[in-house]
């Protein structure tokens, strides 16, 4: 079922917002070892960092990880899924899409700028 985008809520937030997060899902698919020390890097680059947690959607999924960014009037929650489509269906490793979801009065440009941010820092210039 990789990367396809699971119409489920998370508690307290609005979404899935519509969002193309396939760079940043191929940027996580090739890093080997993608983890916590990882994402807490790159999270913390990409500011401004709220927090990083593991959610539950309403459908049970609990992802692994969320990072939440605080913005000017809102938050952002990206959530990452599990990697474990071992036939890799969609290219992907991933069990469903990169989704997000926002609290408060926040744009898709914002989002999609906050996306960029975070695939950046995990692509380092070499």
């Amino acid at each position: 079922m990789s990367r396809q985008l699971v119409q489920t809520s998370l508690p307290g937030y609005e979404g899935p917002v519509a969002v193309n997060a396939k760079e940043l899902q191929d940027t996580i698919d090739r890093i080997p070892g993608f983890g916590f020390e990882i994402l807490k890097v790159a999270a913390r680059q990409a500011k401004p960092l709220r927090r990083i947690f593991r959610p539950t959607t309403d459908d049970g999924y609990a992802w692994f990880w969320g990072v939440e960014f605080n913005l000017h009037y809102g938050a952002v929650a990206i959530l990452i899924p599990w990697s474990q489509d071992w036939n890799k269906t969609d290219g992907s490793g991933a069990d469903r899409s990169i989704a997000a979801y926002v609290k408060g009065d926040v744009g898709s440009t914002e989002i999609r700028d906050l996306i960029y941010r975070l695939t950046s820092a995990l692509n380092p210039p070499t």
